[in-house]
Formats: structure tokens, sequence, C-alpha cells
């Protein structure tokens, strides 16, 4: 909600919903199979990662330029 409010902030909002639908998807798969292997967990948890990582310096340089 914070983000949507913020002026041009187009990019982040679509990062954060890109990561948030892939989140619920996970979710989603996990429920179905009652399982998630320790492989794709361990790979879907770096992804997400460097997703946040990613997002977090992107708005840290919209701090600093501004």
């Amino acid at each position: 909600m914070k983000n949507k409010i913020r002026e041009q902030n187009d990019i982040s909002i679509k990062q954060i919903s890109h990561l948030l639908e892939r989140w619920i998807e996970d979710k989603k798969i996990h429920k179905q199979n009652d399982a998630f292997s320790d492989f794709e967990a361990e790979s879907h948890r770096e992804q997400f990662v460097r997703v946040f990582t990613a997002i977090a310096k992107a708005e840290e340089a919209k701090n600093i330029s501004s």
C-alpha cells in the first residue's frame, strides 16, 4: 500500500506484485502436493532473497537520488 501512494513507483509495484504472485503460487503448489522438496525450498528461498535484495537496493537508490 505504501508503494502505491508514492509517485512514479510503477516499477516497484510491478516487482512486488510479481513476487507476491510467485509466493502465492509456491504456497498453492505446496498445499496441493502436501510437500515441497528441500531442493525446491532452497532454490525458491534463494530466488526470493535475490529479488528482495534487488528491490531494497532500488528503493535505496531512489532515496539517494531524491
